[in-house]
């Protein structure tokens, strides 16, 4: 998996024998820490420059209990599902998908990440979606959801997807911390 420019190129592997986090580059640097100290600031940060879906809205008050206090520098890696030995016609949850790129070195994000890299990656390319790899936030329903960072017809969006769900798109890309 190869970013440049901010542009993602992906010769897929075909297996996982080799695969350690430590082959992938560092694809993004983001910000962390205390930029914005509420949750309605971040909103108004947002509001001019992409949309939040309604269920990144509602796990957005939790997610801001995680933030970083002080401003540190995270870097990440971009993974793609068949990198991870997710293939389109297999059936794995969105946890298994979390589970299965631990022992191979990533590890997960804060949830903080999500809201970061919405901000800082105002440039993304459309149809890209990316999955933050992170814990599961409880949303109001009692469903559990992490964060998706994506461009859609409507623009770039915050977005989440449930942590049980099987229908994930598998051409998307895994965000993991290095």
């Amino acid at each position: 998996m190869v970013a440049t420019k901010n542009r993602i190129n992906t010769p897929f592997r075909r297996d996982r024998d080799d695969l350690q986090a430590t082959k992938f580059k560092t694809w993004r640097t983001v910000e962390l820490g205390p930029k914005f100290q509420t949750t309605a600031q971040f909103r108004v940060l947002c509001r001019e420059q992409f949309h939040i879906s309604h269920d990144a809205n509602d796990i957005l008050y939790k997610a801001m209990f995680f933030r970083s206090l002080v401003k540190r520098r995270v870097k990440l890696v971009l993974v793609g599902s068949s990198d991870l030995g997710l293939t389109a016609n297999s059936h794995h949850t969105v946890r298994e998908a979390c589970d299965v790129a631990k022992p191979l070195g990533f590890k997960l994000c804060s949830a903080e990440v999500g809201l970061q890299l919405r901000l800082q990656y105002p440039d993304q390319e459309r149809p890209e979606r990316c999955y933050i790899g992170m814990e599961p936030i409880m949303d109001s329903r009692g469903e559990r959801r992490l964060f998706a960072v994506e461009h859609t017809h409507e623009g770039i969006c915050l977005s989440t997807i449930i942590e049980d769900d099987m229908s994930w798109n598998r051409r998307a890309f895994w965000v993991f911390e290095r």
